[in-house]
């Protein structure tokens, strides 16, 4: 009677925190990372309860290797406590050992379907903002416009998932994931996740995807459909998108640029270049990042500061290269790299049963996603997205399988 209780709060919790990891980051933001912590709080004492063995993997051998190294080179600047924003990425070892417990044949299906779902959920909270409240930007709750649109890309090129393996006619159907994706980027007027969509895309071509030529011409038309649905709701968004050509002309012929925001990343990208080459193993710590930066512009970044500026109170170099490398230098940029490296090793060395595909195009979505997301803004170090990254991550590579592991099987469940 008491395991029968204990087994149904277990599925229960799973199903819990797979349905708010994957229909809920354009809605949820900081309170959807903090609810996920409090589920894993209780995955692990689930985990403790039941006596289960903890395999580690590759994937969680990164995450440890990443979370050293990170908390080494912030120690050295008396900057130790600042390790605790990367702290998650340890839960990645308990939750996938939780997940493989549930695995099943059809996983991978439902990861599809559900993540299908919660795009379309983001969408129409997009449009609700947009075109019912007049918002100029969705930006979803608790969040904010690029943090929100980044998670509903995600989310819809997951919905990919189960794609290769499927043989269903509904399949197709998945295709509109991405591209009602892209139509939530659109309505939240962020440009950095427009220009990350296509390298996901080209990573899943080259993959993931053969022969790559059908779907990019599926692909195509739904993206003309996603846009000629979504857009008219939203005539201001493209005026501010219209903008992304003229500052791509302006850098590659004057390397200047005029616009106010891309003007600021540039600046950002240059300052946070000369800070690293000044410091280039260890940086300057967590919390000192921003304003050594700022110490090399020619302002000292007081236009940043200054009241009425955009990017007063600005708490991050808007990408995940200058903050990492700025913040621990050579030790920080090899931590990222094993963070963005570890779903990919972690899919590549599991088992080969009927989703070693789908795990490897997961693997994909979020390994490149979060990279070409990252190269315009912060992925990592906060809350959402890092807690987004290592809950999804858990997902794909511990409940998309065939089967349970057996008490004593050797493969990895992380990979």
């Amino acid at each position: 009677m008491i395991g029968s209780l204990f087994g149904q709060i277990g599925l229960f919790l799973t199903a819990l925190f797979l349905g708010a990891t994957l229909v809920l980051p354009f809605n949820g933001g900081y309170v959807l990372a903090y609810a996920l912590m409090v589920l894993t709080v209780l995955l692990v004492v689930g985990l403790v309860a039941a006596r289960t063995r903890w395999v580690i993997g590759p994937a969680g051998w990164c995450f440890i290797a990443a979370f050293v190294l990170i908390g080494i080179a912030f120690s050295i600047h008396g900057d130790a406590l600042m390790a605790v924003n990367f702290a998650f990425l340890l839960a990645l070892i308990p939750l996938v050992n939780w997940f493989s417990r549930y695995a099943a044949p059809d996983s991978a299906v439902v990861v599809s379907w559900v993540a299908f779902v919660g795009t379309l959920v983001s969408a129409v909270t997009a449009l609700r903002e947009v075109s019912w409240l007049g918002n100029s930007r969705a930006e979803g709750w608790w969040s904010d416009p690029i943090w929100a649109a980044e998670a509903a890309l995600v989310l819809g090129f997951l919905s990919l998932v189960a794609f290769p393996a499927m043989r269903s006619r509904w399949r197709f159907v998945l295709l509109l994931g991405p591209a009602i994706g892209l139509g939530v980027v659109a309505l939240s007027g962020s440009r950095g996740p427009l220009v990350a969509a296509p390298v996901i895309a080209l990573a899943l071509m080259l993959t993931s995807f053969r022969p790559w030529w059908k779907q990019i011409v599926a692909l195509g038309v739904v993206v003309v459909i996603a846009g000629a649905v979504m857009l008219p709701f939203a005539p201001k968004v493209l005026t501010r998108l219209e903008r992304t050509t003229t500052v791509i002309v302006q850098l590659v012929t004057t390397g200047t640029i005029k616009e106010k925001s891309a003007g600021a990343r540039l600046a950002f990208w240059k300052a946070g270049t000369a800070a690293f080459v000044d410091s280039p193993w260890v940086g300057y710590g967590w919390s000192k990042r921003v304003r050594s930066a700022y110490q090399y512009l020619p302002d000292k970044g007081k236009a940043f500061d200054a009241k009425g500026s955009g990017l007063r109170g600005n708490h991050h170099l808007h990408a995940d290269i200058l903050d990492m490398g700025v913040s621990a230098g050579v030790m920080g940029l090899a931590a990222y790299g094993l963070i963005l490296l570890a779903p990919l090793l972690g899919a590549l060395r599991s088992a080969r049963d009927s989703q070693y595909a789908a795990r490897v195009t997961g693997a994909v979505v979020l390994s490149v996603g979060y990279f070409a997301c990252g190269l315009t803004y912060l992925m990592f170090g906060y809350e959402f997205h890092t807690t987004l990254y290592v809950g999804l991550a858990a997902i794909i590579l511990g409940f998309c399988r065939d089967a349970p592991p057996a008490p004593r099987e050797r493969v990895s469940p992380a990979g």
